[in-house]
């Protein structure tokens, strides 16, 4: 299994209602040994920009473009020039916020290359309060 390393930097910036948000990342891939040769993945490249807005107490929706390009792979040490590619990421999502939850529904989707398979997600999380004293049974 060959592994990754990589740069990562993120900004966030926040002018209420809204928080706006960047992110750039590099990942190296590791030298993998293959059959016949070794193989290096060049990286890859991600940058990504995004924004959420709370439109009121309980909702709000976020929407974020993510650009990547994949370099390519060093065969043998010849690169596959074929094997450059690039693709824009869309997602949208609505929130809705309680005091002790938070229910999300997202859609992500490639905006390039088109006709790619879309994800819906769907998330429902819950705070626990484990502070509370329990009551001794006596």
């Amino acid at each position: 299994m060959a592994g990754k390393v990589g740069a990562r930097v993120s900004m966030t910036g926040i002018r209420d209602p809204i928080v706006w948000n960047g992110d750039g990342q590099y990942l190296l891939g590791l030298p993998k040994a293959e059959r016949f040769y070794p193989s290096w993945q060049q990286g890859n490249i991600q940058v990504s920009a995004g924004f959420s807005h709370l439109v009121n107490q309980r909702f709000g929706f976020a929407v974020a473009l993510t650009q990547v390009v994949k370099l390519p792979a060093r065969l043998g040490g010849q690169w596959d020039l074929a094997g450059v590619s690039v693709s824009t990421l869309g997602k949208g999502e609505f929130f809705i916020l309680f005091e002790d939850d938070y229910v999300r529904l997202s859609v992500e989707t490639k905006l390039y290359p088109i006709n790619q398979p879309g994800i819906i997600g769907l998330v429902y999380r819950h705070r626990f309060d484990l502070s509370k004293k329990r009551p001794q049974g006596g």
